[in-house]
Parts: structure tokens; C-alpha cells; sequence
């Protein structure tokens, strides 16, 4: 919707800003609204987030001629899941660019340059945009450590309106605190952990959500998977797994036996739950606290 930050920055105004030819579906859901505009028009540019693109990989209609002319296809406004990006690529020959951004910066605060793309990263800065990773006592991390990501910059807002407390908490000395955890390598190129109230503690060390459902998403037969953690007596939290299969025959053993191959023991996945559906805000953004609601 073109209240959210990312489609008004990287579709209304780029679109207007470029002379593009703009078409706006009303409501994505179910993806079979998108069917017409697809057929219909020349698309050149394919801007999503990533449940829309797993979603438009699971529809019977849409196929690689349809997207066939686009020339960019940029992914914001939530992480971009490495598997369902490379069955993108597969199944229409199209890179996703993945950028990071937030309201509080007018939309976009780094982005995979054009045929530098990096899967997993959101970029770099963009220009004007300077960036530091801290720890809690903001102590500047070395590259290759995971911290708070700051950033400030010409396009970073002055404040949240009539609420001075929540703008000192957020903007402190002329930086913008994400309340994201990131780690940022030696090009300069940025990874986002997860956010930090998502964080999973399991026996002190904490565990990235989004770490889990990357290596979750790259299983033949998941279309879509949300983590979060759930109470332990012995490690404080343990992660849990909600996944939507294409595979009958898909098994929670399956599921566990991947993690393992991909993730440090503590980080695999201690329950797993084949759901019909993962719960979405109206802008494609997995509800992590209504997932939690569903543990029984």
C-alpha cells in the first residue's frame, strides 16, 4: 500500500520521478488480482516483498514470459528469505535487489548496487548515508560483528510528531537507533540479524529468527516459514518453526535433519508446525506475536 514507506519511495515517487507508467493493484490478495495487470501491461520494473514473491511462485498462472521485459526487481520493506529468491531466479531469470530502509529515513538507506547483488545483504549505504554498528554501551563493533545498526544522514527525519520522548530514545546526538541487529563485511555491504525485541535467547547466546528461516526456506517444498521462540525450562527459549508446504510429504524430520546441516545446534528449530497460512500485516511482514499466539 502506498502508505508504507517502501512503495511510496521506491514506486510512486521513483516511478514518478522516472516517467514510468504506474499500476497499482488494489488489493494483492488473493495474488490472482495480479493476473490481469501482468497480462496487460508491458512490466518493466517489479518492486515486492518477499511473501509477495513466494506467493506469485505458488500461482498456476504466472509464468517467466509474464515478467519477461522487467529490467530491475527490488525486494523491501521486510527480509528478503535467500531460497525463495533463488527460486525467483530460477523460475523467471530475474535478480531480487534487496534494499533496507525505514520511514524514519524517507524510505531507503542502502541498496545492492545493480549487478553487484549480494544475496542475504541489503547493500550499502546509500550516498549521504553514514553508518555505525554498536553494542549496548555504544561501543563501535568491529566489521564482521553483529551490533545495533545507526545511521544518519540529509534524508533522516526530524522527529516523531508531538512525541519528544520517542524522538530522544530514537535520535540521539544526530543518529538514528533501527532497534535492527546488523553486521556489516568488509566491502561495506550490510546483513540485517533480525530486530532486537525478536531476538531469541536461548542459554545466553542470542539467536537471529531470520538466520533459521533463511536456511528453512532453501528446503524443497517450503513456500513460506515463520520462527519465533518459545519458553523452555532448561534454555530460557528454544525456536520454533510455522511452515507452509507444497510438499505432502514434507516431514518435521525433514525440516530438523536441513537445519542441522545448515545451523549450530542451539539454532535448529525444536518444534515444527506445518500451518495453512503464516499471519501477515497488510503490507506482507510476518506477525511474529500472532505466530507466538498459535503455540500451544
Amino acid at each position: 500500500p502506498l502508505y508504507h514507506i517502501t512503495a511510496f519511495a521506491l514506486i510512486f515517487v521513483a516511478g514518478l520521478a522516472s516517467g514510468d507508467h504506474l499500476v497499482l493493484i488494489p488489493s494483492p490478495r488473493p495474488p490472482s488480482n495480479l493476473k490481469t495487470a501482468f497480462e496487460n501491461f508491458n512490466v518493466t520494473r517489479f518492486t515486492g516483498i518477499n511473501t509477495l514473491f513466494a506467493a506469485l511462485l505458488e500461482e498456476p498462472w504466472f509464468h517467466r514470459d509474464l515478467v519477461k521485459n522487467v529490467n530491475v526487481c527490488g525486494s523491501g520493506g521486510a527480509a528478503q528469505q535467500t531460497g525463495v529468491a533463488r527460486r525467483w531466479t530460477d523460475a523467471t531469470g530475474i535478480e531480487i535487489y534487496q534494499g533496507y530502509g525505514m520511514t524514519e529515513c524517507c524510505g531507503v538507506m542502502s541498496f545492492n548496487p545493480i549487478g553487484e547483488n549480494r544475496l542475504g545483504s541489503v547493500g550499502i549505504p546509500v550516498p549521504g548515508m553514514e553508518v555505525r554498528i554498536v553494542d549496548d554501551n555504544d561501543v563501535e563493533q568491529p566489521i564482521g560483528s553483529p551490533g545495533e545498526l545507526l545511521f544518519k544522514g540529509p534524508t533522516v527525519m526530524k522527529g516523531y510528531f508531538g512525541r519528544p520522548e520517542a524522538t530522544a530514545e530514537t535520535i540521539r546526538d544526530g543518529w538514528l537507533y533501527s532497534g535492527d541487529i546488523a553486521v556489516m563485511d568488509e566491502d561495506g555491504y550490510i546483513e540485517i540479524v533480525d530486530r532486537k525485541k525478536d531476538m531469541i535467547l536461548v542459554s545466553g547466546f542470542n539467536v537471529s529468527p531470520n538466520e533459521i528461516e533463511d536456511v528453512i526456506t532453501t528446503l524443497h517444498g517450503v513456500v513460506e516459514v515463520g520462527v519465533v521462540g518459545i519458553p523452555d525450562e532448561r534454555s530460557s527459549e528454544v525456536p520454533m518453526a510455522f511452515i507452509v508446504s507444497n510438499n505432502p510429504a514434507l516431514t518435521e524430520e525433514d525440516v530438523i535433519a536441513h537445519c542441522r546441516d545448515g545451523l549450530t545446534n542451539y539454532k535448529v528449530p525444536k518444534r515444527i508446525e506445518f500451518v495453512e497460512d503464516i499471519p501477515k500485516s497488510p503490507v506482507g511482514k510476518v506477525l511474529r506475536r500472532e505466530l507466538r499466539d498459535m503455540v500451544t
